[in-house]
């Protein structure tokens, strides 16, 4: 009796612990942790990286209980970590290819993932054209190359600051493949040197700041005071060679070499018309006197000067001759007289509207005249009248002329060109040819007062040939 007893106390226990755990309508346990991560869970960065948060909710954890974050990418760093943030960093891309990684936020074993993807970074820009680069520009890093823009015949770097310790070279598109260098000698201000291609760094001898110009043409380059331009330039000595300087007062002046010439040009001689004629060996070379300018004087060694009666406000060009100690002062922009050797007098014979017309051309080493003369009459045998033909014709406008506006006439000097502005050519016969006597000024006030004695040789590709006087 008593077991039945314990019995029916027993049956309403064991009815109770078989009843189900109340769930909430989707079958989920309200007491559970949960984890989710409430910001956007695909993040896109620029190549240039920067810093970023993952917002995040935990919810039934024990009190002050925090997430963690963990990645496998070196590029991505995970920072501080609060109740509800997770902050971290995206280091720059380098590459050009796109980049992506996961960030895991973790909680015991519940686990959320974050993908955070990168854009790679731009190609660099492909440098056209000529450049510097060299220690200067990022440690000879190409990418840095300064460019050169091309000006008046020149490739260019205007306010380039450099010691003596910084050394560079061009180079073209960006690349070594064409470079051009020096032959190792520090570079002085205001001097042209001959490029080697793929020759030494550049450097200069001072510190400063300089324009830096590479010719067209690539045969040389100029290191120039800031604001000054080749034109101003002195061509640089060549290894074991002398250097001679024409010296007014306190002014030196390097010269130049010109055909079998020494010249400084646009020199003021001043009031006692006195200069100083020495080398880089300390030979000084002089004469005795006062001489006229546009004449030969011959020179020998000694520590003096020379004198000539000049006009003390003009400029003057002073050649040097050293084989035969010859020196002359003559006008800026003209040679010594007696040194014009012709290599070519050549002229054609033809007619324009009833005018009969005579072309000649004068060829020399460094002065090339070219003029149409126009008689107003019927020559002979093709011979040029004689006469004085004036530039633009002469004063009544008659007579014998030099057409000054036509393109045919002209003259260059060294190289330079110009129109004539003024002047004459008196033609005289002699036996088997002409004497010109050439007395013209250019558009460009070079004056040119210089004579031809000889025969004239026809040119085949033009009229009619021209004969000489017999």
């Amino acid at each position: 009796m008593k077991k039945l007893f314990y019995l029916l106390l027993a049956l309403p226990l064991a009815l109770v612990s078989c009843e189900k755990p109340v769930e909430t309508p989707n079958g989920t346990n309200p007491d559970a942790v949960t984890l989710s991560v409430t910001s956007e869970k695909e993040i896109h960065f620029t190549a240039e990286g920067g810093e970023a948060t993952i917002a995040y909710t935990l919810e039934n954890a024990v009190e002050e209980a925090l997430a963690t974050a963990s990645t496998e990418a070196e590029w991505i760093t995970v920072g501080d970590v609060t109740a509800s943030t997770i902050a971290y960093s995206v280091a720059s891309n380098e590459s050009e290819e796109e980049r992506s990684a996961v960030i895991t936020v973790s909680y015991n074993d519940l686990k959320q993932e974050v993908t955070i993807k990168q854009a790679g970074a731009e190609a660099p820009v492909a440098i056209q054209g000529w450049g510097i680069v060299g220690s200067m520009t990022n440690n000879w890093d190409l990418q840095s190359v300064i460019t050169m823009p091309l000006e008046g015949g020149y490739y260019a770097v205007k306010g380039l600051a450099l010691t003596t310790t910084d050394t560079f070279m061009f180079v073209k598109d960006g690349a070594y493949t064409e470079s051009f260098g020096s032959a190792g000698t520090p570079c002085e201000a205001n001097y042209s040197y001959d490029t080697v291609k793929a020759g030494s760094s550049i450097r200069v001898k001072e510190d400063g700041t300089y324009d830096i110009y590479l010719n067209e043409s690539l045969t040389k380059y100029y290191v120039m005071s800031e604001g000054t331009d080749p034109s101003e330039a002195t061509d640089a000595l060549k290894p074991g060679e002398i250097a001679w300087y024409v010296a007014v007062g306190q002014t030196e002046v390097r010269m130049n070499t010109q055909n079998k010439f020494l010249v400084a040009k646009d020199i003021v001689l001043g009031a006692e018309g006195t200069f100083s004629l020495y080398n880089s060996n300390n030979n000084t070379y002089y004469a005795e006197g006062t001489f006229e300018t546009n004449k030969a004087i011959k020179v020998v060694r000694g520590d003096k000067s020379i004198t000539v009666n000049c006009d003390p406000e003009a400029k003057y060009d002073i050649y040097f001759r050293e084989s035969d100690s010859l020196v002359w002062v003559v006008d800026a922009g003209t040679m010594p007289k007696d040194e014009v050797i012709w290599t070519k007098v050549e002229g054609v014979h033809f007619y324009d509207y009833d005018i009969t017309n005579f072309g000649i051309f004068f060829i020399s080493n460094n002065l090339i005249i070219n003029v149409e003369l126009y008689s107003g009459i019927e020559p002979k045998n093709s011979i040029i009248p004689e006469g004085i033909y004036y530039v633009g014709g002469d004063e009544n406008d008659n007579g014998f002329i030099v057409d000054s506006s036509h393109s045919a006439s002209n003259l260059e000097i060294n190289g330079f060109e110009s129109n004539l502005y003024s002047g004459t050519i008196e033609v005289k016969h002699i036996s088997g040819g002409y004497d010109f006597i050439i007395k013209i000024v250019s558009t460009h006030q070079h004056n040119i007062d210089v004579r031809y004695t000889g025969p004239v040789a026809s040119n085949p590709y033009m009229g009619r040939p021209i004969s000489n006087p017999e």
